[in-house]
């Protein structure tokens, strides 16, 4: 059974449907709440419109189909390892003797006060399309404004969090304001327009190199967007960030790329846990449990997953990472069907640490 059909259960199922010997010898269901993957990296793009939102996602059902294994829509509602069950919606279950966990991640809010009730996530491709809908209505409003502060503080927007996800939405929308809106409201300037990137960090995206993030910051500030580093968010008000001793930054729409953390489903599970919430793994991806012992029937891959390095940190949430993830674990599974032995997992990111 993989649960999720993102980038990791997605390779997986690939992977394994590309072997006969695995086809046969496996009989593989995928499960994701949703009948698509969506390729995240691009929705910075489909919320500006750069890109259209049927060219981000692709039907896993037909995959499975070319593929020749099952695939099931449905939301995993509870894991039992013991008994080896996915309990799912609507009281079915779905035994297993071997499961991989790819569920990927949901929205970290790190507690803050607010920032559930008063900022909007950024993670599916709804997000994104009401992003686009909002920031065209938003410049709709202010070139009927009435006065010029009126206009800038419908135009303000600020994201809080400098990481990936952070940096590219701003560089997306920054364009799309100044290269496609504005020269279509003759009553709107540049000035008009604000953008803020509020980050917690002493530096933009801190799993890139350094040199890579102070390039990222640069070309922010040269398109025109202000950078705030060192500025954890305390807490949110409606149309407000409070960051530490006493500063606060105000904007009409507010954007949380924070951070990710696993779903409950993941963190319900007797298990041992990073720090950061990501179940900790072996070399081989296998989780570990609350002793510490690695599990040899259960996976945990991509988002869900803290894997181990060489240089003794642990692998960052990235997409290449998940891809890299999911096709070691449809190797596995492979050489198991032909009765080889696993190998363990070795990445090393491009452009990162």
């Amino acid at each position: 059974v993989i649960l999720g059909g993102g980038f990791a259960g997605l390779d997986v199922a690939r992977s394994v449907g590309r072997s006969r010997v695995a086809r046969e010898y496996w009989d593989t269901v995928l499960i994701d709440k949703e009948n698509f993957f969506q390729f995240n990296p691009l929705l910075p793009a489909v919320a500006v419109g750069a890109v259209e939102t049927r060219h981000i996602v692709y039907p896993l059902r037909q995959m499975a189909k070319h593929r020749h294994i099952r695939f099931h829509k449905n939301k995993a509602l509870r894991i039992d390892l013991a008994r080896r069950e996915v309990v799912l919606h609507n009281n079915l279950v779905q035994p297993f003797d071997v499961l991989v966990i790819a569920v990927g991640s949901v929205t970290n809010y790190y507690g803050v006060p607010g920032a559930a009730e008063h900022t909007r996530p950024f993670k599916t491709v709804v997000d994104a399309m009401t992003l686009r809908a909002r920031v065209v209505e938003l410049f709709e409003m202010a070139e009927q404004a009435e006065s010029v502060s009126q206009r800038r503080r419908l135009l303000s927007f600020a994201i809080v969090g400098g990481g990936v996800t952070g940096v590219e939405v701003a560089a997306e929308l920054i364009e799309m304001a100044r290269d496609t809106l504005l020269p279509r409201y003759a009553n709107l300037s540049p000035q008009d327009l604000s953008i803020t990137v509020v980050e917690g960090g002493e530096r933009l995206v801190p799993s890139a190199k350094p040199e890579h993030s102070e390039y990222v910051h640069r070309f922010l500030e040269r398109r025109g967007v202000r950078v705030l580093l060192g500025a954890p968010v305390k807490q949110v008000e409606p149309k407000r960030l409070h960051l530490p001793e006493g500063g606060s930054v105000e904007a009409f729409t507010l954007l949380w790329t924070a951070g990710i953390r696993p779903p409950d489903l993941v963190r319900d599970l007797p298990l041992s846990f990073h720090k950061d919430g990501r179940v900790l793994v072996d070399d081989q991806l296998r989780a570990k449990g609350a002793d510490g012992a690695a599990l040899e029937h259960v996976y945990v891959l991509g988002d869900c997953a803290a894997s181990p390095r060489s240089d003794g940190r642990f692998q960052p949430a990235l997409s290449q990472t998940a891809i890299a993830m999911g096709s070691h674990i449809g190797e596995t599974l492979t050489r198991r069907a032909n009765g080889q032995a696993p190998r363990p997992f070795r990445f090393e990111e491009a452009g990162y640490i």
